[in-house]
């Protein structure tokens, strides 16, 4: 019954990379910002920012976006957010957080 009251459907806030080096998360929160971006939230550009410049292969379009698809860097409302979507994206990142844990416990399938 939680996922019927969803109004989003995927979800993830963390670190996206744009101050580290290539290949930080094999560089899926890369991809998946640059695609998925809100573009009313984000300012569309050639390339994705990271520790040395900007990557022009990751352009920062938000071509895939769609409502109720949120991908950011932050999320003052992390755990409401949660609760709200049906799919949490549980990216790779610096080792074992608790991301898995906290989208279950929130009733978000992590994927």
């Amino acid at each position: 019954q939680h996922h019927l009251m969803c109004s989003g459907i995927v979800f993830f806030a963390g670190d996206l990379g744009f101050n580290r080096l290539k290949g930080y998360s094999h560089d899926l929160r890369q991809w998946a910002h640059s695609m998925f971006c809100n573009p009313h939230q984000t300012t569309l550009q050639d390339c994705t920012k990271f520790v040395y410049g900007c990557r022009k292969e990751l352009p920062q379009n938000c071509s895939r976006w769609r409502p109720g698809v949120s991908i950011k860097t932050h999320s003052a409302r992390y755990h409401q957010e949660l609760m709200e979507h049906n799919f949490c994206l549980a990216f790779p990142g610096d080792g074992w957080s608790s991301r898995v844990l906290d989208a279950v416990v929130h009733g978000c399938i992590p994927v």
